[in-house]
């Protein structure tokens, strides 16, 4: 099983995801977990590039025929892989039961790949970003899918969940997420 995510900066991250990238793979290799950590280019801002999610897992899913870890690329390895590898996908769940968008344990299935086509076509037409549309595609398509548990002794999401509230939101204002919300949704 291997990990994958992806990075892409912008003008306003000033080449933060990179750095990040670096670090996750140095992680990887430190606690023996196989990784495939890239740069992509899904859109000129967050939303956008958060919106090429499922299409990152898709294209990773093809080219490595094998079950894999997504995360987000700004996650904490803390130590390697260790759940048993099923056919059922799995995410970190919120308190509520619906699924974090930072981690994902993808099955190399065929329901697999449906989901995430469905996620895909979701976003195809979705103002918001990927995590209220992954809900969205779980309803949709009647996945069956398992929450991580205790998925923080594994992985460590990045700072829009791990810091407090102010500075997550002075993070995500800082990368220009805030403001294109507020436009995209007209608040």
């Amino acid at each position: 099983m291997k990990l994958v995510a992806f990075y892409q900066d912008t003008p306003l991250t000033h080449g933060e995801y990179a750095e990040h990238a670096k670090r996750l793979r140095a992680e990887c290799k430190a606690v023996g977990m196989p990784a495939s950590i890239v740069k992509r280019s899904y859109g000129d801002d967050y939303l956008a590039i958060t919106r090429g999610k499922p299409k990152f897992m898709l294209e990773q899913l093809d080219k490595h025929g094998e079950n894999l870890v997504y995360v987000d690329v700004d996650s904490t390895i803390l130590k390697a892989w260790d759940y048993p590898q099923t056919d059922v996908i799995g995410w970190a769940a919120k308190p509520n039961g619906r699924p974090y968008g930072h981690v994902h344990y993808l099955p190399n299935t065929h329901s697999t790949r449906e989901f995430l086509r469905a996620w895909i076509d979701i976003l195809a037409y979705w103002e918001g970003g990927d995590h209220s549309a992954l809900w969205l595609a779980v309803k949709r398509t009647g996945v069956t899918w398992m929450p991580l548990e205790n998925i923080g002794t594994r992985v460590r999401f990045g700072i829009s969940t791990n810091q407090g509230t102010r500075e997550a939101k002075a993070h995500l204002d800082s990368i220009g997420w805030t403001r294109i919300v507020q436009e995209r949704l007209g608040s």
